[in-house]
């Protein structure tokens, strides 16, 4: 009786914080589907936001007046996507799950949650559901299986050859407050070709000189020693192109080697013309080239995607930024605070060298988002004066206390977290970036007693079906195991997700992207729009080491990925 007493209770305190546990009902209007969700005590706009992975433009767009605040009982629309058609199809001799997968366009993982129990195994006959938006009619079969893409011949749907042409990181400490502004209708056209262009360092068009004496010269060359960064960002790049197939839609998948080195020659290949019927440009990745290619792309309307910088950037050119700001960041990390305490105090720890304009952004932010919060409070400690004992006079022993420090530096980082772990602190939690895992002198016991969380872009759950077979993908194409360090996941993410973007809604899209729902490896694209027609991506995760693992920190402590980074480097043979 008691243990039945337990259970019972525990799936009461389950459903009082479960996600979906204020949802009273669901309805379809104009072909979209929505849940209903009553709204509790505490809750945002901006919580609820994450909650269920909309914008907060989504949700004041559906729910007219929610802009001025929402009140405890009101009722919601939440939408849930297009209302579905289901379709099912019957396993012939030799279909795998694969190759069904192709047939119609959806992944592996969603054939497998549609149909519980579903293995690789499967019985000639055997009924398979299949579920499609609404907006692209009944759920049938392509004409036929789509067939892999060479990488010398890359498109969306099988197509006469295209050829890849084989010819930024921007990493910049500045940054600006949060700006959000309403939804703008974009004005997308589609098209039946589209032309994109992948801008990235593979100093082909170098003397690169190996200790061998080889000069690489082409990507064929390159390919023979594979010893730069970004070849990973290009490999998984050609397997997202693989992977986004769409019936009578055509994209031209085109390369560039652009670094560094070479701004004069892109500026040739810019007054010749080689961009001229462009659609989409993803990159360049270094500062030069970026605002080179930006300002052809705002004179031309071409729409461009920053990878990897988080500094401000003006322009009137249609710019999607795929990393989050200092200023969204903090706003993830007070939103965090305010989710699991009611009480708790932010330390910003100023070291006065370029972590200081960081901090005073998260400084700025933070107040923002726990203004309505009188529990929380966040203060700056000047560190680089103080030191740790500066930290420790402004701890407050009633509370939690978030310890925030982005200083860098090998010894510096070393004997703070010493310290640190010295003083035998208690209610603290440290909170950095993820380049403080680079330090690898320093115990991980040591982050492990302070409680540490990092917030980072990009975080890979290795225990998650669609990375684990990626990663498969990946060695079996490659002979060599994708890494973060190398932008193997995050090339496919971003590759994959604008090409998508791209089919889906046409030349121009804009705050609609945020409808996709993708199974992507690293990270999530939640854009709001900024000054003009800049998109910011106001996603970034949030994880922390929990009995030697790295895990989601929004999520329970019982879900782990089962190892802390993925296995080393194979030497390529």
């Amino acid at each position: 009786m008691k243990k039945i007493a337990f259970v019972f209770l525990f799936c009461i305190l389950g459903l009082a914080t479960a996600g979906y546990s204020q949802t009273k009902d669901t309805l379809v209007e104009n072909g979209c589907k929505y849940v209903m969700h009553e709204v509790q005590k505490g809750q945002t706009l901006y919580g609820l936001s994450k909650q269920y992975k909309l914008t907060v433009e989504r949700l004041v767009e559906d729910n007219p007046g929610t802009e001025n605040g929402i009140q405890i009982g009101q009722l919601l629309k939440i939408y849930a996507g297009k209302a579905e058609v289901v379709h099912k199809h019957v396993v012939s001799k030799g279909e795998s799950l694969y190759k069904i997968s192709k047939m119609y366009g959806v992944t592996v993982a969603q054939l497998t949650a549609w149909n519980p129990g579903l293995t690789e195994r499967l019985d000639i006959g055997q009924e398979i559901i299949i579920r499609k938006e609404a907006a692209t009619g009944a759920a049938q079969p392509k004409t036929q299986p789509q067939p892999a893409v060479r990488r010398e011949q890359v498109t969306a749907k099988p197509a006469e050859p295209e050829p890849v042409r084989q010819d930024v990181e921007v990493k910049e400490n500045a940054e600006v407050s949060v700006v959000e502004s309403q939804p703008v209708a974009s004005v997308a056209e589609r098209k039946q070709v589209y032309n994109v262009f992948l801008l990235l360092p593979l100093y082909t068009q170098e003397g690169v000189q190996e200790d061998d004496g080889q000069k690489v010269e082409t990507l064929e060359a390159y390919e023979r020693i594979k010893s730069f960064d970004f070849i990973q960002f290009y490999e998984a790049a050609m397997l997202a192109v693989e992977d986004v197939t769409v019936q009578d839609v055509k994209v031209n998948f085109y390369v560039k080697d652009v670094n560094e080195r070479n701004n004069a020659e892109l500026g040739r290949w810019i007054a010749e013309g080689v961009f001229a019927d462009a659609d989409l440009i993803i990159g360049p990745f270094f500062r030069e080239n970026f605002r080179t290619m930006l300002s052809y792309a705002q004179n031309h309307h071409i729409m461009i995607i920053n990878p990897f910088t988080v500094a401000p950037v003006e322009t009137s050119a249609q710019l999607f930024r795929t990393m989050a700001t200092f200023g969204h960041q903090a706003v993830n990390l007070a939103e965090y605070i305010r989710q699991h305490y009611s009480k708790a105090q932010v330390l910003l720890l100023n070291n006065g060298g370029s972590d200081s304009k960081r901090i005073s952004v998260y400084h700025s932010s933070m107040m923002k988002a726990l203004q309505d919060n009188p529990g929380i409070s966040v203060k700056e400690v000047n560190y680089k004066s103080g030191g740790v004992a500066a930290v420790q006079a402004s701890l407050n022993p009633t509370c939690e206390n978030f310890v925030v420090a982005f200083f860098d530096g090998e010894i510096t980082v070393t004997n703070f977290i010493q310290s640190m772990n010295r003083k035998e602190l208690e209610n603290v939690t440290l909170v950095t970036s993820s380049d403080w895992r680079k330090y690898d002198k320093i115990e991980t016991e040591y982050y492990s007693r302070l409680k540490t969380h990092y917030i980072d872009q990009f975080f890979v759950d290795y225990s998650d079906p669609e990375v684990i077979r990626f990663i498969d993908r990946f060695r079996e194409r490659y002979n060599l195991e994708p890494t973060l360090d190398h932008f193997a996941f995050q090339g496919y993410d971003i590759t994959r997700f604008f090409l998508t973007a791209l089919i889906q809604y046409g030349n121009g899209f804009g705050l609609e992207v945020n409808d996709l729902k993708l199974p992507l490896l690293c990270t999530q694209f939640h854009y709001v729009r900024s000054a003009q027609q800049t998109y910011e991506n106001s996603f970034c995760h949030i994880y922390r080491l929990s009995n030697y693992k790295y895990v989601n920190a929004w999520q329970d402590d019982e879900e782990v990925t089962p190892t802390i980074s993925p296995a080393k480097n194979k030497k390529r043979r």
